[in-house]
């Protein structure tokens, strides 16, 4: 969690005495906004757990076995 994406939520609760209620999914969309720019996101897979990615044809699109 980023400090200035927590500053930036507590302050989109506005500065009332009223309780608001908040989704979790608005605070981490704020953090996703912070760190996305500085931190790449990187995906590993385990060779031995890989499996082949096959796209379904297009139409008219002949496949042949071998795609």
């Amino acid at each position: 969690m980023q400090l200035a994406a927590l500053r930036e939520f507590i302050l989109s609760q506005g500065a009332s005495r009223n309780v608001t209620v908040q989704e979790w999914d608005k605070i981490w969309a704020m953090n996703k906004k912070v760190i996305d720019p500085v931190c790449p996101r990187h995906t590993a897979v385990v060779a031995e757990r890989k499996a082949r990615a096959c796209r379904p044809p297009y139409m008219g699109e002949k496949r042949t076995p071998n795609d």
